[in-house]
């Protein structure tokens, strides 16, 4: 149960709204945060200054719910060529 807990929090999955087609972010060091590389290798066109917008503790890092919440609000944008399971 522990194995599936830890490979549902590598990935951020969210549901498609009609505003937004929300992208995969892999936590590719399974820390169950988002830095900024984590996030550009599938978002390249976010900003720094975007990612620190959304990064609503100022940690340096999106919790899964920071990030689903910047997505939903259209605060990182999602409008790249990167498909709904986060692949080019």
């Amino acid at each position: 149960m522990k194995r599936v807990a830890l490979l549902f929090g590598t990935v951020v999955v969210l549901a498609m709204s009609q505003a937004h087609a929300f992208v995969l972010v892999p936590d590719t060091n399974g820390d169950g945060k988002y830095s900024l590389d984590e996030v550009h290798a599938v978002m390249p066109e976010v900003s720094e200054g975007d990612f620190r917008d959304a990064d609503g503790d100022a940690d340096g890092y999106l919790s899964p719910d920071e990030l689903a919440a910047a997505q939903e609000n259209g605060e990182l944008s999602d409008h790249s060529t990167v498909g709904r399971a986060g692949q080019k």
